[in-house]
């Protein structure tokens, strides 16, 4: 699990690689460096992100507090149509869990009627 300090450093990581201000190497260094493993989430953060962002189907596996760690953030820094394009992608990517039998599948339920809710 990451911490809070990970979570946030992982969130800024993703967007400045989306934003195309560092590289993978780099963001995997920089992750490295505030001890978020390779061979944990980290390989997921960047794509998450961009899938978020641009309302695309992500089916990469992410834990529930960084689907709403993501979403938190998004849903307070962009406008109305990236927030619908998040929810998209996050729709996709509980339906992806529930073809799967994934258990975490009715939490990521509540939170995306959370979000819904804000729109």
């Amino acid at each position: 699990m990451m911490t809070e300090s990970q979570l946030h450093t992982s969130y800024l990581l993703a967007q400045k690689y989306y934003q195309n201000k560092l590289t993978n190497k780099e963001v995997r260094a920089l992750a490295a460096k505030e001890g978020i493993s390779e061979n944990s989430q980290s390989n997921y953060f960047c794509p998450a992100y961009r899938h978020l962002i641009n309302g695309t189907k992500f089916n990469g596996k992410l834990s529930t507090y960084i689907w709403e760690h993501y979403l938190s953030k998004i849903f307070s820094e962009f406008s109305v149509d990236v927030k619908r394009n998040a929810l998209k992608c996050f729709l996709q990517a509980i339906e992806y869990y529930e073809a799967k039998n994934n258990s975490n599948a009715i939490t990521l339920r509540e939170i995306f009627a959370r979000y819904s809710s804000e729109l």
